[in-house]
């Protein structure tokens, strides 16, 4: 693992994730009790330690300036500096989709003791690093066929996972609040994400099977089968009508307040970096090689923690001349804030975020790939007509949140699994535990979610 880079946090390389000293706490110790401000920790049963928090580690008002802090080092242009912060304050999910940095600065900092959900170090292995629910989608599999699970992994590293099923248990308590569920329900459903995740981790232990990391539409139930079904029927012709000006005679993207012209530095600085990008492609591509670009636009108002960083949209022929042109999408990238909270854009690594893709269980689109652009580097992947998402505002009933979220926590249990390996390692990791852990994930999420309630509440009186 790479040593941890923060504003505020260092510590030295490791190869088990280990928690930091929670040197901050006094703590009263009481034969087999540890009472401490906020945090409640036994060692003591066969389900192993416990170490239930009870109320936020953190001031919210540190959240604020390490916000900004962040926020400088990445450089961005005034207005869409603003245009993010205004973001922030927008709801509380907004808020904590685009702070990932501090969830993870969090995590090696104030939260440290408290992420640590069973009584043995977890296991190094790949996480996909930002598992919320807004990083959930359909997409194509590796069969061609539309398929659902998390659909964004350029934040993808080594780290342990229990940093992706705390992001993921503490998205689901802001989505039930947000449905105005009750506190007794928020502390159902983190559970049972919990053990689903157990649960799956079991099952490719036991049989050494090991499963692409989505579900297809008979695997899974609805809201999610239907949002499979109808990212399956969108052919490239209905996709490209959207995003082409259809006045054109030649094919062109549309010019909106989202898709704007380049200019002609900029033009070629993107044609450089295809040029690179296409050097690493294989053979069997569905666009033409070398990559014919038909037209090349900015991309706006995109992203969460990544806003206001270069992306392109670039339209190319496809392999043969009557089929449809495909859309790549240039992204400037960010260094994994699971180990980099710093906000240095030079510590990005395209090759390192392609191989984490891979590695993570993602099944790879053949044109995902990495280059530079302008000196900055950046992830390619094609716009897949078929990538589509399923809002969990829209969500009116908590049984469809619990189905949302317990697959969203099997799909995450398929991606750490990539290996028997792996699956055994997490297994033993578990061990006994399993009522510990699950109720150890629901003290984090449910406080973490009060932390960051508190926190945008900090950030509105900006």
């Amino acid at each position: 693992m790479d040593s941890l880079n923060s504003v505020n946090f260092s510590t030295n390389s490791m190869s088990v994730v280990k928690p930091a000293a929670f040197s901050q706490i006094k703590t009263h110790i009481d034969n087999e009790a540890h009472v401490s401000d906020g945090f409640v920790r036994s060692n003591s049963g066969p389900e192993g330690a416990s170490h239930t928090l009870t109320k936020m580690l953190r001031d919210p008002e540190k959240s604020v300036g390490f916000n900004h802090e962040y926020n400088k080092a990445l450089g961005l242009k005034p207005d869409d500096l603003k245009a993010k912060y205004d973001m922030m304050k927008e709801d509380v999910f907004s808020f904590y989709r685009i702070t990932n940095a501090l969830f993870y600065n969090d995590i090696h900092g104030d939260y440290a003791g408290a992420s640590s959900l069973c009584s043995k170090p977890a296991p190094e292995i790949y996480i996909t690093g930002d598992a919320h629910w807004m990083n959930l989608g359909t997409y194509r599999g590796a069969d061609g066929e539309a398929v659902w699970g998390f659909d964004d992994f350029d934040q993808a590293t080594k780290g342990s996972p229990e940093w992706d099923l705390e992001r993921l248990a503490v998205s689901a308590a802001l989505a039930l609040r947000e449905q105005g569920g009750s506190r007794e329900e928020e502390a159902e459903l983190v559970k049972k994400i919990g053990k689903k995740y157990i649960d799956v981790v079991s099952d490719v232990a036991d049989t050494g099977e090991i499963h692409p990391c989505y579900l297809k539409a008979d695997e899974t139930h609805n809201p999610i089968k239907d949002a499979i079904k109808d990212a399956g029927s969108v052919d490239r012709k209905k996709f490209l009508k959207k995003i082409l000006d259809p006045d054109s005679k030649a094919p062109r993207f549309v010019s909106n307040e989202k898709i704007q012209p380049v200019t002609l530095d900029e033009a070629a600085d993107v044609k450089k970096g295809l040029e690179e990008y296409q050097s690493r492609l294989g053979s069997d591509l569905p666009i033409a090689k070398p990559v014919k670009v038909l037209d090349i636009a900015r991309k706006l108002g995109s992203g969460g923690s990544s806003y206001g960083l270069d992306r392109y949209y670039v339209l190319v022929a496809a392999d043969k001349v009557w089929k449809e042109p495909f859309v790549l999408e240039i992204k400037q990238l960010l260094p994994s804030a699971v180990n980099d909270q710093s906000g240095n854009l030079d510590a990005a690594n395209g090759k390192e975020i392609v191989d984490n893709i891979r590695k993570t269980g993602g099944k790879a689109n053949p044109l995902t790939g990495y280059t530079t652009v302008g000196g900055k580097a950046c992830l390619v992947r094609e716009l897949e007509p078929e990538k589509a998402k399923v809002d969990p505002g829209e969500l009116k009933h908590y049984d469809e949140l619990e189905t949302y979220f317990t697959q969203a926590a099997k799909v995450m249990a398929y991606s750490h699994c990539q290996s028997k390996t792996e699956a055994r390692n997490l297994r033993v990791w578990i061990g006994d535990e399993h009522k510990q852990m699950m109720k150890n994930l629901e003290s984090f999420a449910m406080v973490y979610a009060d932390q960051v309630e508190a926190d945008f509440g900090a950030w509105k009186k900006e």
